[in-house]
């Protein structure tokens, strides 16, 4: 039997930001998932181990001011507090999968969904979004270099909007992927892209995930969605 990546989440910031959206994906995930929650702020500490999780405290503060100081939406670096998340928690696990509050568990996970890890560092989907781009709502990493290589290279190409997705982006130029190489190597199999919310990204996006199973000569087994 293959060990079992631990799954990972991570608040930051205010979480009745937008009518309490991001609160809402919190309180409808199955607490039963062993999951661990690290989450920056000590009163979002508490909502969510009341919540029923067992959420491992980052900071005192609903931020880490070194890296941002709001929501992406007006402070465009925000997301490196997902990079710093990764880093903390494989600090604490061999291996981790990292998922946002809106991954949507279609399936149990089981020993298959497990085993897509095996003989892998490193998965992040790809999605359609105007350009193709890494998905980072899905990360699964087993070597904390890989995550420190991701800090360093958004912090020091001063990465903003999306850092996240974009330093796996930078990782992979770094590494002389083409987007064959990463779709061998980097694109997991058990997840597509993102539901967009507009319907020409999306069908972009079932071209995307038709290219992919191409390159790959199979087909994905779906066990999360990203709404």
């Amino acid at each position: 039997m293959y060990n079992r990546a631990r799954i990972v989440r991570g608040w930051w910031g205010s979480l009745d930001n937008f009518d309490g959206k991001y609160k809402k994906q919190i309180e409808s995930n199955d607490t039963k998932i062993v999951q661990d929650v690290y989450v920056y702020g000590e009163t979002n500490f508490h909502v969510i181990q009341n919540l029923g999780f067992k959420p491992k405290l980052m900071s005192v503060f609903e931020h880490d001011f070194r890296l941002a100081s709001n929501h992406t939406f007006w402070d465009h670096r925000s997301l490196l507090h997902k990079l710093k998340i990764l880093q903390k928690s494989l600090q604490h696990s061999e291996e981790v999968l990292f998922l946002d509050w809106d991954m949507s568990f279609n399936r149990e996970l089981d020993q298959t969904f497990y085993d897509s890890f095996h003989n892998s560092e490193f998965q992040v989907p790809l999605y359609e979004d105007s350009y193709v781009i890494p998905n980072t709502g899905f990360i699964y990493c087993n070597d904390i270099k890989i995550a420190d290589e991701l800090m360093k290279i958004a912090l020091k190409e001063r990465l903003t909007t999306v850092p996240d997705e974009l330093a796996v982006l930078f990782y992979m130029k770094k590494l002389g992927y083409t987007i064959e190489d990463y779709i061998n190597n980097i694109e997991p199999s058990v997840i597509s892209g993102k539901d967009c919310g507009n319907d020409t990204w999306n069908a972009k996006g079932k071209l995307l995930e038709n290219y992919i199973e191409t390159v790959k000569g199979q087909k994905k087994d779906i066990y999360l969605e990203h709404l």
